[in-house]
């Protein structure tokens, strides 16, 4: 079990990225899938980090976005391991 929740929190993290280099918006930000955890700066009227202007990203929205993908992750790894016992 421990195994299969390490396995789960690799493949979380790497799912989160992939989600995150899928829903990028033109702009240059991620949205992010299932939670949307950014946002342009709305003063600015365009967002370059090297002027100041730029996303800003929710801590707490990413963090559940990647239990949500840990969860998707681990739940087949527990099924599989539960029937191969069996």
């Amino acid at each position: 079990m421990v195994r299969d929740l390490i396995i789960a929190l690799i493949a979380g993290l790497v799912l989160l990225g992939v989600v995150a280099l899928g829903t990028r918006t033109p702009a240059g930000s991620s949205s992010g899938f299932p939670l949307i955890y950014s946002k342009p700066i709305s003063i600015c009227w365009a967002a370059n980090p090297y002027n100041g202007c730029g996303f800003s990203y929710d801590i707490s929205m990413i963090l559940l976005d990647y239990l949500f993908w840990v969860a998707i992750a681990f739940a087949p790894l527990f099924l599989a391991r539960r029937i191969w016992i069996r």
